[in-house]
């Protein structure tokens, strides 16, 4: 029993641990501008990829392997939509910004 729950707790740690991988490259990348809350997400989200490949049918060495790609890929992904989103609303305030400073009743 206590050798199961040692190598699950083993599974999990690494499977975080990898979830923190691309969170970490975001995060120096961008100079910290990758947001504190999204490193407990990432790791969520991580395991999340990572248990989603046994359930697909994966539960040999390969399927070992596969679950620690899924979950550096799976926060990668993740972290990659919400820069791409973000990405999205600054291009929209910033036309906001400039339709307000080009708009007639602040010529006035």
């Amino acid at each position: 029993m206590s050798f199961d729950a040692l190598a699950l707790s083993v599974l999990l740690g690494g499977w975080m641990l990898c979830g923190v991988v691309p969170w970490l490259v975001l995060s120096i990348s961008t100079r910290g501008d990758a947001g504190l809350i999204f490193l407990p997400v990432s790791m969520a989200v991580a395991v999340l990829a990572a248990l989603l490949v046994p359930l697909l049918g994966a539960t040999d060495v390969t399927g070992l392997w596969l679950s620690f790609l899924a979950a550096l890929a799976g926060p990668a992904l993740f972290l990659a939509a919400r820069r791409y989103s973000l990405g999205a609303s600054r291009l929209a305030s910033r036309a906001r910004t400039v339709d307000r400073q080009h708009s007639p009743e602040s010529a006035e």
